[in-house]
């Protein structure tokens, strides 16, 4: 292996791009099985990873523009009548109401330009909200599949997908 092999080698540690990685996810269906595939493209590096893994959360996002709020009087200016004043403003908040990790593989040895498939299942529990949308509040689910090596894990990024009750 040449000193430019090398770098290259680190620099796919550093950024991830030991390989490049995509997910599919089955039907969503509240206590039953999701069935994933796991795909990921090595670069013209053996690559060593640790595990195959995914990462499954849900997120709920509250947005109601124009609310009219009251401001206490001690922080805005009054408003002649001695009464607190209000104020009309945009308000948001998002949470992560579910968050789990599984493993699809263990430790393996990919060769360079090979291509890869992992076919795994996880679970959401009955008891967890399905994906909705409403005026101002969604509920929304999203999976990352992940290559753990050393360095900067080859990943999908996030990607949305809808539970259904």
């Amino acid at each position: 292996m040449g000193l430019l092999d090398k770098l290259k080698g680190i620099k796919n540690a550093l950024t991830g791009g030991g390989a490049s990685v995509r997910i599919e996810v089955g039907e969503a269906l509240l206590g039953q099985p999701v069935p994933v595939t796991v795909y990921a493209d090595v670069s013209d590096q053996e690559l060593k990873i640790n595990k195959v893994y995914l990462i499954i959360r849900a997120e709920e996002e509250i947005r109601a523009n124009d609310v009219e709020v009251r401001v206490n009087r001690n922080i805005a200016e009054d408003d002649g009548n001695g009464m607190d004043a209000t104020q009309r403003i945009d308000v948001s908040h998002e949470v992560e109401t579910y968050r789990n990790e599984v493993a699809i593989s263990g430790a393996d040895t990919l060769a360079p330009n090979q291509n890869c498939e992992w076919y795994g299942e996880f679970t959401i529990p009955v008891h967890e909200r399905p994906t909705y949308a409403g005026v101002n509040c969604k509920h929304s689910w999203s999976i990352f599949a992940g290559l753990d090596a050393f360095g900067n894990d080859p990943d999908s990024g996030w990607v949305e997908f809808v539970v259904k009750a």
